[in-house]
């Protein structure tokens, strides 16, 4: 190739050269950017896809949550639809009173022994009684309040039997009586269903 060739070919050269120059800087000046821009909106998409996904778990849980709560708070009001709107220490001793006749065995007496705010359950307290039922001499009064005293906590689920003693008469060894220690869950007096 000569040098007279060059030359007539020079300006095709010069051209392709330029034409590359401006091509490399079109693509430095909009084309780069504009995929930059795009990676980092897809690693910001990725990103929210995360959070997302993260937010609809965590809403799961929080709806699973309320059902629990809706169902605890129905068994709850199931469990104390029973008791009166007033202090247990107005009806708890009669209902004990009750309970005993209905086996046979007259002339229990309860006693309150103390009150404590339940921890976690605002309006509740716990209270713990002594209910002292007097059996007389027959043994077979001693296994009907055995019986009764069973039957106690399936009756009413808010009450927990602690323990039982059998103690005989000061006075007659051949008599006794049964002493029922429970704990009873109830709403604090005034507190509105």
């Amino acid at each position: 190739m000569d040098f007279r060739m060059i030359l007539r070919r020079l300006p095709w050269l010069a051209w392709g050269v330029l034409t590359l120059a401006a091509g490399w800087a079109w693509h430095a000046q909009w084309v780069a950017p504009l995929q930059e821009k795009e990676s980092a909106h897809r690693r910001a998409a990725a990103g929210l896809k995360e959070r997302i996904g993260e937010a609809q778990r965590v809403i799961g849980e929080v709806r699973a949550l309320e059902v629990r709560k809706d169902s605890e708070r129905h068994e709850t009001q199931a469990l104390f639809a029973s008791q009166p709107n007033d202090s247990a220490v107005v009806w708890f001793p009669e209902r004990m009173k009750q309970h005993f006749e209905r086996a046979g065995l007259g002339g229990a007496v309860t006693r309150l022994n103390t009150i404590l705010d339940e921890a976690g359950l605002p309006g509740f307290e716990r209270s713990y009684w002594a209910v002292e039922v007097p059996i007389g001499a027959a043994t077979q009064k001693v296994l009907e309040a055995c019986l009764s005293v069973a039957e106690i906590e399936p009756l009413d689920p808010s009450i927990r039997v602690l323990d039982v003693a059998i103690h005989p008469e000061s006075g007659d060894p051949t008599r006794g009586h049964v002493v029922v220690n429970v704990a009873l869950l109830s709403r604090k007096a005034g507190v509105i269903r």
